[in-house]
């Protein structure tokens, strides 16, 4: 009895500090098993997509309001503009030439109709992140009904889907149809797993009508179905995810224009067709290993897994279906993110959550229906997601993503207003998505690029004006300095424009023809014309300097 005494502590003599940890862990388990229902599962993913919709599109929409979008969203709202048209997407940004031979986007069809009715870039902004926020519906339901992971670990998991770098760097990349394929990538990987053939069949589909590259993505599903012992299911998603890369690359998008293997001139260094790369990759396979673990690919891996504490390479068999194109995008000479990727990063971040699901069952106990995690790995994954957004984000606190304005919004908004509609135009970049919307613009930066030595970027002034009927300049992009400024200035008027406004670096000319009036001068009053009085005209009478002058008739006043 004595032993038990002092074994037991009275609850007034028992720590803060212990009683404060107890009553926050019995706040923790009441929400969890609040939580830990079929309501939770319905309403938590649908509300989280909700508020992950409104703050990308935010974002985006006010990324393109503050005139820093580029010409990768200009090229696609010039495509889409000419398809809601009824023309072919031929695109004079560059790459230049059909967007369809681009990997085949066949979704951006029924797309481009819905802009017909609604504003043209903000619908496609909008949709992009409604794409990507919508992929916490599917990972939610993924980690709880097939993973069988309790509420903590779950929402970790979408708390890191919400913050990852690889997710802003999509959202703010422009735009791109290959964003579209996440969230129908995560779905598959769901009815895979639920064994759901015909709604695994469906999100396949949309998967490889955003990207006709990511059906061997849908190939390596089925040859991880096969492994799984899924054969009749694996083999017809193995065949048919082949045949429709194929068929899309040889058959549609190489008759449409330049393409290839992950892009055009991808694996130049290697060969010039498909045959020479094979054989130079099987001659020589140190050189494609020595590209794949070059030190650009190796940070890549690492800010797409960081945030997840690695723990996706703890489940690798379910990273299996992105390997093979993974491997082709680290050999290519392509990139991989921000605007100029192209969404290639889409398939090995849907996959990583994929396999982090599946990992955290595996680290985690049995406890009846759920696998309970522990919190003190789970708060590991939560401090690192918060690290990684805040240091590698584009949605960090220190890139400032809220500001209002750029240093550079007022001379583009003065140049913006001076551009003539319709009619072909050549302008910078940060113009170009706002003027796309006609059958001809061109960017500046894709076709003359400064020299090293400081010397005029273009071969000639008449390079500038050709095939446009308006072109602004940005005299900081070709270095020229204000004598620089006043030769092409001369240069351009030979060619039949004027200088119609300056702002900053950016200077505006419109051909002669097509100049209106100086907006800072004043109109002045019309000179009266005199009218002739009919009647006799009056004479003057002779002077006494010259007694031999004749009269000499004085206008009428």
């Amino acid at each position: 009895m004595t032993a038990t005494a002092r074994r037991i502590v009275p609850p007034q003599l028992t720590p803060p500090s212990r009683r404060r940890r107890r009553r926050v862990e019995w706040l923790v388990l009441r929400w969890q098993a609040r939580l830990d229902a079929r309501w939770a599962d319905r309403v938590v993913p649908w509300a989280t997509a909700a508020v992950l919709f409104a703050v990308w599109t935010a974002l985006a929409v006010s990324r393109v309001e503050r005139l820093e979008a580029g010409s990768a969203l200009a090229r696609h709202v010039q495509a889409v503009w000419l398809l809601a048209s009824g023309e072919q997407p031929e695109t004079t940004i560059a790459p230049v030439g059909n967007l369809f031979a681009d990997r085949f986007p066949v979704l951006l069809v029924p797309l481009a109709a819905l802009t017909r009715v609604l504003p043209l870039t903000a619908t496609l902004l909008a949709v992009q992140s409604a794409s990507l926020a919508l992929g916490a519906v599917p990972l939610w339901h993924l980690a709880r009904r097939v993973a069988n992971l309790g509420v903590g670990a779950s929402a970790t998991l979408v708390f890191a889907y919400a913050l990852h770098p690889a997710l802003a760097d999509l959202d703010l990349a422009d735009f791109n149809p290959a964003t579209m394929a996440l969230t129908p990538l995560l779905a598959a990987a769901y009815f895979a797993e639920q064994r759901q053939w015909r709604r695994f069949a469906l999100a396949s589909v949309v998967v490889v009508l955003w990207s006709s590259e990511f059906a061997l993505v849908i190939a390596g599903m089925g040859a991880l179905l096969l492994f799984e012992g899924e054969r009749r299911a694996g083999l017809r998603t193995l065949i048919a995810g082949a045949a429709w890369a194929g068929v899309a690359l040889f058959v549609v998008q190489v008759p449409l224009g330049s393409t290839g293997i992950v892009a055009p001139g991808a694996f130049d260094a290697y060969g010039s067709n498909g045959l020479d790369v094979l054989i130079e990759m099987v001659r020589n396979p140190f050189r494609p290993l020595g590209d794949v673990l070059a030190e650009a690919n190796v940070r890549l891996i690492v800010w797409v897994l960081g945030p997840l504490l690695f723990v996706p390479l703890l489940a690798i068999r379910k990273l299996a279906p992105v390997a093979a194109l993974q491997v082709l995008y680290l050999v290519a000479d392509v990139s991989l993110t921000g605007p100029t990727g192209g969404g290639r990063m889409v398939p090995v971040v849907a996959f990583s959550f994929v396999a982090a699901a599946f990992a955290l069952r595996r680290l985690g106990r049995a406890r009846l229906d759920r696998v309970l995690v522990d919190r003190r790995l789970l708060s590991l994954m939560i401090a690192a997601a918060l690290a990684a957004a805040s240091l590698t984000s584009l949605l960090s606190p220190y890139e400032r993503p809220w500001r209002s304005e750029s240093p550079l919004e007022p001379d583009l908004r003065v140049a913006l207003a001076r551009v003539p509609p319709i009619v072909p135009v050549r302008v910078p970049a940060a113009l170009a998505p706002r003027v796309a919307e006609r059958s001809s613009v061109y960017v500046l930066e894709d076709e003359f690029v400064p020299t090293a030595d400081g010397a005029p970027p273009f071969a000639s002034p008449s390079a500038l004006v050709r095939g446009v009927r308006g072109l602004v300049v940005d005299l900081a992009l070709f270095g020229l300095d204000e004598e620089g400024a006043a030769r092409l200035r001369r240069d351009l008027r030979r060619e039949g424009f004027l200088q119609v406004r300056r702002s900053g670096n950016l200077v505006i000319y419109l051909p002669f023809e097509e100049t209106p009036p100086p907006v800072d001068e004043a109109p002045t009053a019309p000179v009266p014309i005199p009218v002739p009085i009919p009647g006799p005209v009056p004479e003057v009478p002779p002077t006494t300097t010259s007694p031999d002058a004749v009269p000499v008739p004085v206008p009428p006043p």
